[in-house]
């Protein structure tokens, strides 16, 4: 009997030995699952640090910009200015211009014509108009010339006019462009990060490429369109733009380096998931050479 309870409380003790190192393992499991868990936790506490900095930074550019459209108004309104006295001067010339024609013939004339007068008079009429033509052909030249200085003034003046209607036709697209909140159709970029739990994206086309807030962009992977973004923000060289699951194919999700296309569109249009496998095409422009296929 005795040796029979040695036996049972041998193998008590190890079914005992068993379970606690089955324990051991099970809490060393638990403890690296849990730093796993607490790195995971300290890297995105750092990546919504960050991420906040960079939707600061994007306001701050956002009123730099809105200075600079200030700015140009008011130099496209001096501009304007400018112009309204170009064109004062400019018919001025031109009056000038045609007074001095008419006296130059007033003078042609005056040389061409005698009348009928008796010889002695006629003969010193003409001592006297050969004793002007020097005068008068002075005067000639003078009026000739000053013609020739108005015309080259008037060139002048017509060019400055046309150099001022295309430096006010060239602010007149900067103000329009951001009044209008205009963005050309074919410009393109890539995804550079995408926060999934945030719902938005960043975009590598800004300001500088002519990207615009509230434009719909096509998110491409492969040449084959997966889904739509919206623009929110707008910096020099890069953009925000929120994700729109439901522009989604079901199952795909945009992810850096995917591509990204304004073909014209300004409003997001609600669309039911498409089916995993229906990917459709990638619609082109005119002018625009297509994403290339993989």
């Amino acid at each position: 009997m005795a040796k029979v309870f040695s036996i049972l409380t041998l193998v008590v003790a190890l079914v005992a030995t068993f379970f606690g190192f089955q324990s051991k393992e099970l809490v060393g499991k638990l403890q690296v699952a849990a730093d796993r868990d607490h790195t995971e936790l300290v890297e995105k506490r750092a990546k919504l640090i960050k991420t906040e900095k960079e939707l600061a930074d994007t306001k701050a550019e956002l009123a730099t910009t809105k200075e600079e459209l200030s700015k140009t108004q008011i130099e496209l309104t001096a501009t304007k200015s400018d112009l309204e006295k170009v064109k004062t001067e400019l018919a001025a010339a031109t009056e000038k211009l045609k007074t001095t024609e008419t006296e130059l013939a007033d003078v042609k004339d005056k040389l061409k014509k005698i009348g009928d007068v008796p010889v002695d008079e006629l003969m010193k009429q003409i001592a006297d108009m050969k004793a002007r033509i020097p005068e008068l052909d002075a005067k000639v030249a003078a009026g000739e010339k000053e013609i020739a200085d108005l015309k080259a003034e008037k060139e002048g003046l017509i060019a400055q006019k046309k150099e001022t209607e295309s430096k006010m036709a060239t602010q007149q697209k900067v103000v329009d462009r951001y009044q209008k909140n205009i963005m050309q159709k074919g410009i393109r970029g890539s995804v550079l990060a995408v926060n999934s739990g945030w719902g938005f994206c960043v975009l590598s086309i800004g300001d500088r490429q002519g990207a615009a807030a509230n434009k719909i962009m096509i998110v491409a992977r492969n040449g084959q369109a997966i889904g739509k973004v919206k623009i929110i923000n707008v910096e020099a060289s890069q953009s925000v733009a929120d994700i729109i699951p439901s522009s989604f194919v079901r199952g795909t999700y945009v992810q850096p380096g995917d591509d990204v296309i304004f073909t014209g569109e300004d409003k997001v249009r609600e669309e039911p998931a498409t089916p995993a496998g229906n990917v459709p095409a990638l619609p082109t422009l005119p002018g625009v050479p297509p994403l290339p296929q993989p």
